[in-house]
């Protein structure tokens, strides 16, 4: 693994060593949902024992199967989870980005990772230590409730996709995906694909090849795809192609 040690001069040996975490040296982990609610001097005793590091794009942070050792916390980048079958093959099973935790449930089971975790990008990830994580969690009240809105906000992100998965066909998928590239809501819009077609096919939970043919179906509805730049004609029309606005949020 090409892990390289986070930030500078002492801090960036501060998590190599393991000493204590500065939070007021990443000041963006004070709103993240998991700490959003503990006073300064809670979220620095929560931190005591955590690390940070930065990892480059293709850095594997552990694998399928391996034991956790720590909560972690994606301070900045991309951070994809993928799951192997037992001939080899692996898919995106989600991406992440800052403020969100992963793979929460087996730091706090303490069992097995159910998936492997890469960078999709540089990234700078927060480690916290399972074992005094799961203690903290029983004590600090604050934490526990931010552990449970940051766990449900996953559980509802989760269970939208099931439903799109279910409901949608592969190129209302794709159109969602597409729109989700943008925050404009109107009018005509230009974005640029964040990942290869093959991840953004897992992402959506269809092959390479119908990620093609689903393009081509999208056409129709004013988008088009030039290497990663992606032409959106009219947001609305895509929209309710999708059925977008037709969804609880």
């Amino acid at each position: 693994m090409l892990e390289q040690t986070f930030g500078q001069s002492d801090y960036a040996n501060a998590a190599v060593a393991g000493r204590a975490f500065r939070w007021e040296e990443v000041p963006e982990v004070r709103i993240f949902p998991l700490f959003a609610r503990l006073s300064n001097d809670l979220l620095a005793e929560v931190l005591a024992a955590a690390t940070a590091h930065r990892y480059i794009s293709g850095d594997t942070l552990f694998h399928q199967g391996e034991d956790p050792q720590s909560l972690h916390v994606v301070i900045d980048g991309e951070i994809g989870l993928f799951g192997t079958a037992s001939d080899g093959e692996e898919t995106v099973v989600n991406i992440l980005r800052s403020g969100e935790i992963f793979i929460a449930a087996a730091a706090l089971t303490g069992r097995p990772y159910l998936m492997s975790a890469k960078a999709l990008a540089p990234s700078r990830i927060l480690a916290l230590p399972a074992e005094r994580l799961r203690r903290d969690l029983q004590s600090v009240p604050d934490l526990a409730a931010g552990m449970l809105e940051a766990m449900s906000t996953h559980f509802r992100t989760l269970v939208r996709e099931v439903k799109e998965l279910k409901l949608k066909t592969s190129a209302q998928r794709l159109g969602l995906y597409l729109l989700s590239l943008t925050p404009k809501r109107s009018g005509s819009a230009v974005a640029w694909l964040p990942h290869s077609k093959r991840v953004i096919a897992a992402r959506i939970g269809i092959r390479p090849e119908t990620l093609s043919r689903s393009l081509a179906a999208l056409q129709q509805y004013g988008v088009q795809v030039s290497a990663t730049k992606v032409s959106i004609a009219d947001l609305e029309t895509l929209a309710a192609f999708c059925h977008r606005d037709d969804e609880v949020i």
